[in-house]
């Protein structure tokens, strides 16, 4: 399988991916604090090929997308502040489904396949782990909201393709949330 993963590895590139997040937090006391809730992501690649068409060479591009639901459960360590927080945190993170859209190369074929059909993605990657560094700052006295700042890593220690699939895929994501806090 050393052609297909050279293949893969000349051909498919990192793309603009992004995760969206809503959260609550249970502060268990002073300092730690627990956090849950719901993760959609989507990590993408450009896929390019050649391909012929009535005699001529050409050059598609075909963007990929890895699309995950996810639950993260993180215990924070807090720092507090009077306005500036920061809390770092770790725990589990769940993947409730994932699926796939796109296609890639093989050297079996000379069209690309699909990732979804062909592509032998798991539906479901377990439990993962994630990282992340939250610092807030508080604006406002009457009702007072949050800016967020979080740098963050997250992985799943297992293939996303099934086993005995001809590639063995991993991948982990590092990235910056931004957002905005209201209490209730």
């Amino acid at each position: 399988f050393l052609a297909l993963r050279t293949i893969r590895e000349t051909r498919e590139n990192p793309g603009l991916s992004y995760q969206v997040s809503l959260r609550g937090a249970y502060k268990l006391n002073e300092r730690l604090v627990l956090r849950s809730g719901l993760t959609y992501s989507e990590v993408r690649n450009v896929f390019d090929y050649e391909h012929v068409v009535n005699g001529r060479l050409s050059l598609l591009k075909i963007n990929n997308h890895v699309r995950q639901l996810e639950v993260p459960v993180l215990l924070g360590l807090r720092i507090p502040g009077h306005r500036l927080n920061v809390s770092l945190n770790a725990g589990l993170l769940v993947n409730l489904t994932t699926s796939v859209q796109g296609r890639f190369l093989t050297p079996n074929s000379a069209d690309p396949l699909n990732l979804a059909t062909e592509g032998q993605y798991r539906s479901n990657l377990g439990v993962g782990f994630m990282t992340s560094l939250s610092t807030t700052y508080v604006i406002g006295k009457k009702q007072p909201f949050v800016l967020l700042v979080e740098p963050f890593f997250k992985a799943y220690p297992g293939s996303y393709t099934r086993k005995g699939a001809p590639l063995k895929e991993t991948y982990w994501a590092a990235g910056l949330q931004l957002g905005v806090r209201k209490g209730f």
